[in-house]
């Protein structure tokens, strides 16, 4: 997981390695883009890489103990929070914040995903600000929402905010040829239908009925 399989987003993707790089990786992120765009995918290939145990790759190195299992989705220090129903309610955030007090167990970093966290309650994102405001050394917060605006001015203000931007018809068209072989005939309306949402491109090329 080193962003390979990521079409488009080249600006996130590449500040995001930087940080990297730079040794400069933050304590909360805000990913915000339309439902389908990538978010959560960018999301948890940034986590792997944070993990690594590999100084010298900048990336994923595959080998280490932390990537084979964080490959394998038994990483201790990485935790995605799932939740049933409409909405994120605050116990789920307490008992995330009681993980976040135990410290890594094969990395310098722990890393927190929280999909869709527009879902939070306004009690649930109180409860977070409480550990954006004063986050442990090695706690990595990352959040994503397709709408921003329901997330709290303080959460907003305390996390690096990155705008995944809708990918271009030829992007949508070369993922489909790259990835689906069979049945093209239906790849040019679907790289315009989807209107640069590699989500629903994906979608409609899985489901067979425009690609025949």
């Amino acid at each position: 997981m080193n962003f390979n399989e990521i079409t488009g987003q080249k600006q996130v993707i590449n500040a995001l390695i930087n940080s990297i790089k730079n040794d400069r990786v933050g304590h909360a992120y805000l990913f915000v883009g339309p439902k389908g765009i990538g978010k959560k995918t960018v999301a948890r290939d940034f986590a792997g890489m944070i993990l690594c145990g590999n100084s010298h790759v900048i990336g994923s190195c595959m080998d280490c103990k932390s990537c084979r299992l964080f490959f394998s989705k038994s990483n201790p220090d990485y935790i995605e929070l799932e939740t049933e129903g409409t909405s994120i309610g605050v116990e789920s955030i307490r008992n995330l914040q009681n993980s976040i007090a135990i410290r890594p167990v094969y990395s310098d970093k722990k890393v927190y995903l929280i999909p869709d966290a527009d879902r939070m309650t306004i009690q649930a994102q109180n409860s977070l600000l409480k550990t954006l405001e004063e986050p442990p050394e090695y706690s990595v917060l990352i959040l994503t929402t397709s709408n921003a605006n329901a997330l709290i001015d303080t959460i907003r203000s305390r996390a690096s905010r990155y705008d995944f931007k809708k990918n271009t018809t030829n992007e949508i068209y070369e993922y489909l040829k790259n990835n689906f072989t069979e049945n093209l005939e239906g790849i040019d309306f679907i790289a315009s239908y989807s209107n640069g949402i590699i989500g629903i491109a994906k979608e409609l090329a899985q489901s067979g009925e425009l690609m025949a």
